[in-house]
């Protein structure tokens, strides 16, 4: 299986490079600091996007940047899956230059919790 993610990872790399679109060696880095075992279902999909939202904070990711670090055909079906898990995720709008101009790309920012009270329970006994 391993090397069935491999080979997808690095198709999804080359189709990112023809399209002109930026992968930086922060994405790099990003990409092989999750073990390619983590690409084979979509349950490890959404591990990685989980991981990458928490580790970027309230910088969040583009749908671009967690597309090519976690090998993810379809970004949002993965946020969607997360936000029914019950994770706090938004999304923001984010222009991005490049040679073609400016377009409008998400960026998905996943919100903390406050754990600081931990769940209160309000019900009288």
């Amino acid at each position: 299986m391993a090397s069935q993610s491999a080979r997808k990872r690095r198709r999804l790399q080359r189709a990112w490079a023809a399209k002109a679109l930026p992968f930086t060696a922060a994405l790099k880095a990003e990409a092989a600091a999750v073990p390619a075992s983590q690409y084979n279902g979509i349950a490890q999909q959404r591990e990685c996007i989980r991981q990458m939202l928490l580790r970027r904070g309230a910088k969040g990711a583009s749908v671009t940047e967690l597309a090519t670090a976690c090998a993810v055909p379809s970004v949002t079906k993965r946020i969607s899956e997360l936000r029914r898990q019950g994770l706090d995720i938004v999304s923001e709008t984010d222009s991005i230059s490049g040679p073609r101009g400016v377009n409008a790309a998400a960026r998905y920012v996943l919100l903390e919790q406050d754990s600081r009270q931990g769940q209160l329970d309000l019900r009288l006994a």
